[in-house]
């Protein structure tokens, strides 16, 4: 996972999406670009219970943990996902979500749910924000995250959360304050050494439960 990282988390958000579609070529993954605002792993149907993260992150950082882990989780699921979920990268969630808005004013799914995974490389524990959903994962620690992408598809009348990571040793609340510390332009963030590795499993199989429970809801 450590190189995989290295390799999609680039300083320029041109050459992060060419070295996300290279990975997923590389898996033999079909995938759709769609402009420059998304790259999409369909849904084998009409409906879709959508993955979403996002690869683009500000300027001058290389973003391993906003958003290099969750791309990471997400292409090691890719194997695992039932043929419901629908993959979808967007780019511009920094400066205003604009690769989410573009493939929801684009896409021509029912879409049952999404799950959206956003700085997921810090702490110990699985932070979710269950947004306008109606799921309970006690395992988590739950809370209001800041704005992100999940916002949009919520905004949408789509049930959303958002994952999230950080430390199980404090209130959410401080977590997340604690996670913005490593974060944009912080230095943290351009430190592969603050990545825990062993959060990938773990968030893998909370987006797993997450995806069954909207596609057996709809």
């Amino acid at each position: 996972m450590k190189e995989l990282i290295q390799k999609l988390c680039l300083l320029d958000n041109e050459l992060r999406a060419e070295a996300l579609k290279s990975e997923l070529a590389a898996k033999k993954v079909d995938f759709e670009c769609r402009e420059d605002m998304a790259v999409v792993v369909p849904s084998a149907g009409d409906d879709a219970v959508v993955l979403c993260a996002h690869f683009d992150a500000v300027s001058g950082s290389f973003g391993y943990n906003d958003n290099g882990m969750s791309l990471g989780i997400i292409l090691s699921l890719l194997k695992k996902l039932p043929k419901i979920a629908e993959v979808v990268f967007t780019n511009g969630e920094e400066c205003g979500f604009l690769g989410a808005r573009y493939y929801l004013g684009h896409s021509r799914k029912r879409i049952l749910g999404c799950v959206n995974l956003d700085v997921c490389g810090f702490g110990n524990m699985v932070y979710c924000d269950p947004m306008n959903s109606v799921l309970e994962l006690a395992e988590c620690k739950n809370g209001r995250m800041p704005l992100n992408d999940g916002c949009i598809f919520a905004a949408s009348g789509i049930p959303t959360l958002t994952f999230s990571t950080g430390p199980a040793e404090v209130p959410f609340v401080e977590g997340i304050r604690q996670i913005g510390r490593t974060i944009h332009n912080g230095p943290l963030d351009n430190r592969l050494e603050v990545l825990n590795f062993e959060l990938p499993d773990l968030v893998g199989s909370f987006v797993l439960r997450a995806i069954g429970a909207f596609a057996n809801a709809a």
